[in-house]
C-alpha cells in the first residue's frame, strides 16, 4: 500500500523564447522504506546566464 502518491506532475521552465516540458503527467506511487528520485532534463545553460538575478518584491 502506497504512503504517498503524485498524480499528473508537470514541470516547464522557459528558456529565451522555447518553453521546455521537463516533465508532463507523470505519476506514481512511493511505498514505506523507498527512497525515489523524479529527474528531468537540466538547461544547457544557467537561466540566469551567470549574473545574479535581482530580487523581485
Amino acid at each position: 500500500m502506497p504512503i504517498a502518491r503524485i498524480e499528473n506532475l508537470k514541470r516547464h521552465y522557459h528558456f529565451g523564447d522555447t518553453t521546455v516540458h521537463s516533465l508532463n503527467g507523470v505519476s506514481a506511487e512511493f511505498d514505506a522504506g523507498e527512497f525515489s528520485t523524479i529527474e528531468y532534463p537540466r538547461l544547457p545553460e544557467p537561466a540566469h546566464r551567470g549574473e545574479i538575478p535581482e530580487r523581485r518584491s
